[in-house]
C-alpha cells in the first residue's frame, strides 16, 4: 500500500502521543522533502520532529512533475501541494491530509483522502485503540480545531456520541 501524509497528520498523533498508529496501520508512510524540511529541518525541537526523523518506516521521496507542483502552489502551500503531487506520481492508495481545501483539491484529483479523525476510526476498527472521542479529546486538548456538527455527526455515525 502507498501512503502520503502532510505534515498535519505527523505532528498531531505526535501531540497525543499516537504517532505510532500510522506505522500500525500503513506499516510504511511516504512524505515529500517539503515535509521532511517543515517537520525535521524548520521543526526541530517540535512535536512530530523526533518522531519523524527517528522512524525508519517513513521514506521521503522527492517531487518530479514540477509543473502540477507549481499549478497547485497558486491555491495551496508548499507542503499540501507536494503531497497532491507525490500522490498523483506515484499512485498512492490514500493520501493523509486534514486541510480542508487541499482535500477538496486532492478529491478533485482523484485521490483518495483520509485525515486524522480517519486515522483514528481505522484504529478503532482494527482494535489498536478504545475511543476515537477520547483521542479526538485530546486532539481539541492540543489545539487542533474541528467544528461542532463534525465533531457530533461523525461520532454519532461511529455510536460513540451519548
Amino acid at each position: 500500500m502507498k501512503i502520503v501524509t502532510n505534515a498535519t497528520i505527523l505532528i498531531g498523533l505526535s501531540k497525543i502521543k499516537r504517532f505510532n498508529l500510522l506505522k500500525e496501520i500503513f506499516k510504511e508512510v511516504i512524505i515529500p522533502e517539503s515535509i521532511y524540511n517543515e517537520v525535521i529541518i524548520e521543526g526541530v525541537g517540535k512535536l512530530g520532529s523526533e518522531e519523524t526523523k527517528n522512524a525508519d518506516w517513513i521514506k521521503v521521496q522527492s517531487v518530479k512533475n514540477f509543473s502540477l507542483k507549481e499549478d497547485l502552489l497558486v491555491i495551496l502551500g508548499e507542503g499540501e501541494a507536494e503531497v497532491i503531487t507525490l500522490a498523483i506520481e506515484i499512485n498512492a492508495d490514500i493520501l493523509l491530509l486534514d486541510e480542508l481545501s487541499a482535500r477538496k483539491i486532492a478529491g478533485l484529483k482523484g485521490l483518495k483522502v483520509m485525515g486524522l479523525i480517519g486515522i483514528l476510526i481505522e484504529a478503532k476498527q482494527r482494535g489498536i485503540i478504545q475511543s476515537v472521542k477520547d483521542e479526538w479529546n485530546k486532539l481539541i486538548k492540543e489545539g487542533m480545531y474541528y467544528s461542532t456538527v463534525f465533531y457530533e455527526e461523525v461520532l454519532k455515525r461511529i455510536e460513540e456520541w451519548e
